[in-house]
């Protein structure tokens, strides 16, 4: 497997919450890179998103996950994430992004965590009007 095609399958894991296919394209040493913190191994990173998928199963009536990948050199890849999310009758579009980089033995290394101007404040407004509390 080559580094776009690493690229391509851990999104789509991501997306389908298939976690242990996530950890397997994962480096043993991966580092992720999140709002000032870094979380590190293979495991403890797919720990944070399992848990954080599934406080979003168990906050809102559906949410629903897409994204959009592109290469920028031979082994880091940007992806876009969108979640779509419906609760108490409104609907949400939260989008962030996440760079990352792809090792010689075609697994990821480093993970960052990019928020997008305005969409963590969007965000909280709309949990603040559907009664939602944030987890973290």
């Amino acid at each position: 497997m080559g580094p776009q095609s690493t690229a391509s399958a851990f999104v789509k894991a991501l997306d389908t919450e298939d976690f242990g296919a996530a950890q397997g394209l994962l480096a043993p040493g991966c580092a992720y890179a999140f709002r000032g913190k870094i979380t590190r191994g293979a495991g403890e990173i797919v720990d944070s998103y399992r848990a954080a998928a599934a406080w979003a199963s168990a906050s809102f009536d559906r949410i629903r996950y897409e994204s959009a990948l592109t290469q920028e050199s031979p082994a880091r890849f940007r992806v876009r994430f969108v979640d779509l999310t419906d609760h108490a009758g409104q609907s949400h579009r939260h989008e962030c992004e996440q760079v990352f980089t792809v090792d010689a033995q075609s697994l990821i290394d480093r993970i960052e965590h990019v928020d997008l101007p305005g969409e963590r404040e969007r965000l909280d407004a709309f949990l603040e009007r559907v009664g939602v509390k944030r987890s973290v």
